[in-house]
């Protein structure tokens, strides 16, 4: 999945990238595609779920049930901040180190 603006345009670079990565790791976490119709409304969207369920401190209940090994608590937190500020297009400014 692509930053939706950079898609439209047909405009890939390192930002796109770093989007894409971002939605990456949120598909691993959560075993969930980054849209699907056939969830509730309010879960369609992968990036605007997360951020839901993670802004309601529920981030185990994020977690893909099928996973061989389960994630540390803080481990899984950190991961999932990471993963958000990647899709964040305002906070991809300061990620330079990742880029």
């Amino acid at each position: 999945m692509l930053l939706p603006n950079i898609a439209s345009m047909g405009m890939l670079n390192k930002r796109s990238d770093t989007y894409s990565f971002g939605i990456l790791i949120m598909e691993i976490i959560s075993g969930r595609n980054p849209v699907d119709y056939s969830r509730p409304p309010d879960e369609v969207n992968l990036v605007d779920w997360l951020k839901t369920m993670v802004t309601n401190r529920n981030a185990k209940g994020v977690l893909y049930p099928k996973l061989p090994e389960k994630p540390s608590s803080r481990a899984l937190k950190r991961a999932l901040l990471v993963a958000l500020r990647w899709v964040d297009p305002s906070a991809q400014r300061g990620l330079k180190w990742v880029m």
